[in-house]
């Protein structure tokens, strides 16, 4: 086995959300588009995270917003938390924030997941605690 090989870690649990996430009604729609990516650690050792981007749009327009994929990031953090493998940061773009957002597969289910997105633990003082996104669905895989 080479040097790579052996600082190499991918946990399983993370092909599970890999692929394209849905919610729509007739007023709003919110997507996540996640794909796994290899990461390099300072340490040396080599990462498979989840990374992509979110689309949210509201009474307007409903096609696919990923093409400003920088303002949109959401990533898995594995990285930083290795029994968090469900945990994600979100990217507010309007809000100009950060959130932590849970995705976590429903009950005997590999097609809906549970979205929950809160402020990082630890914030205190006055600041706005609201997102421009929605904080808790049902999104169905639709890739």
């Amino acid at each position: 086995m080479n040097k790579q090989a052996e600082q190499y870690f991918e946990p399983a649990e993370l092909k599970k959300y890999e692929g394209e996430w849905i919610y729509a009604d007739s007023i709003q729609t919110f997507k996540i588009n996640l794909k796994k990516q290899v990461r390099k650690t300072a340490q040396g050792a080599y990462l498979t995270e989840l990374y992509g981007n979110y689309c949210y749009s509201k009474n307007e327009n409903k096609e696919s917003c990923f093409i400003n994929e920088k303002d949109t990031t959401i990533s898995n953090a594995t990285t930083l938390f290795f029994n968090k493998k469900d945990l994600f940061f979100l990217k507010d773009r309007i809000k100009e924030k950060r959130g932590e957002g849970f995705l976590k597969l429903l009950p005997n289910s590999t097609e809906e997941v549970e979205w929950y997105l809160r402020n990082p633990e630890g914030m205190i003082g006055d600041f706005d605690q609201s997102f421009s996104v929605p904080t808790k669905l049902i999104l169905k895989k639709v890739k």
